[in-house]
């Protein structure tokens, strides 16, 4: 991102941080914006934007401890808009694990 001029990446990190709740605390936001690439890969960005929507109404308290203690199948049960759900949703709540074990 360091080649982009800072205009440039000033759009890209507002992109970024347009898909997660302005709200929410720091990591949960980092957490939020980590959640919204992976869903991101393959898909529209209007369709992550409905998909982000859904997973912070869903998760009251969109976190990595509240998306480590949900099973993936019920995870991809609220983003079946998007291709490879399934897969998506089993890589996020390993990644929210992996997260909580490492970072605590």
């Amino acid at each position: 991102m360091k080649s982009l001029s800072s205009e440039e990446q000033e759009k890209i990190t507002r992109k970024w941080l347009s898909l997660v709740d302005p709200f929410a605390p720091l990591e949960a936001r980092r957490f939020q914006v980590l959640v919204a690439a992976r869903l991101h890969a393959r898909c529209q960005e209007p369709s992550v934007r409905k998909a982000m929507a859904v997973l912070r109404e869903v998760f009251h308290e969109f976190t990595v401890s509240t998306v480590a203690k949900s099973e993936p199948d019920i995870l991809a049960h609220y983003i079946t808009n998007l291709q490879y759900y399934n897969t998506k949703s089993k890589q996020i709540v390993k990644a929210a694990n992996e997260i909580q074990d490492i970072f605590n």
